[in-house]
């Protein structure tokens, strides 16, 4: 199984890093962390949590952080696309065009 970030996803996550970095470094690693755990559970159960409304989109919840993911995963080609790593407090459906 493989992923890949969408790059505006990618761009979202880095951008957050860099936020928790001017708070403290540790908070920081402790959200790159956390985010790379939740990309292994997705992995490891890419199906496990339930699609957004008729999407074919998926959502996890980032622990200990007011986040989520959302992902594509092709099952045919074993791969997950990450297209948002979501502040949950953002306007929904903000990432629908990606």
């Amino acid at each position: 199984m493989t992923y890949i970030f969408q790059e505006e996803a990618e761009e979202e996550f880095l951008d957050q890093i860099s936020f928790y970095r001017k708070i403290h470094p540790a908070v920081a690693q402790k959200f790159s962390f956390q985010v790379k755990e939740t990309i292994q559970r997705i992995i490891a159960f890419p199906e496990a949590w339930p699609k957004i409304d008729d999407s074919q989109t998926r959502r996890v919840l980032v622990n200990g952080f007011p986040f989520s993911i959302l992902y594509y995963f092709n099952k045919k080609r074993e791969l997950i696309r990450i297209i948002a790593v979501m502040n949950n407090s953002r306007k929904p459906g903000y990432w629908r065009n990606r």
